[in-house]
């Protein structure tokens, strides 16, 4: 009972300094997930009906498209990755979307790609249009 009773005697003292302490950790994990993201970026490209990339590591890769906020732009397009074989990588749709929006963009999380052969791959967006 009598920690209770220091709690409600001197809460507010105590909050102040718990408080600050906490907005500084959550500021240090703020920056620490942006760096992440910084550098789990493996290639940012414009936007072109045809690209060759080059894979030095097997593994997943995560198509992310950026585009102005609400925009329409990348709703019915088909994207297919094509190894150096000539067979299609394995893909499936992102189920639980993450997205990053600033003023100006967002970007979205749009497929998965199971990237089994290294070597120069192409990738084809079918729909683009103008």
């Amino acid at each position: 009972m009598a920690f209770l009773s220091f709690i409600y005697k001197y809460g507010i003292w105590i909050s102040i300094p718990a408080f600050i302490f906490f907005v500084i950790l959550l500021i240090i994990c703020i920056t620490g997930v942006v760096r992440t993201g910084r550098q789990a970026r493996l290639l940012s490209v414009p936007l072109a009906d045809r690209q060759e990339i080059e894979f030095i590591e097997a593994g997943k890769v995560v198509l992310c498209m950026e585009g102005p906020i609400l925009s329409r732009r990348f709703a019915k397009l088909e994207y297919e990755l094509t190894g150096p074989d000539g067979v299609s990588a394995t893909s499936r749709p992102v189920l639980f979307r993450a997205s990053t929006t600033s003023l100006t963009k967002a970007k979205m999380e749009l497929r998965v790609y199971e990237v089994t052969h290294l070597g120069r791959h192409i990738f084809q967006i079918r729909g683009l249009g103008g």
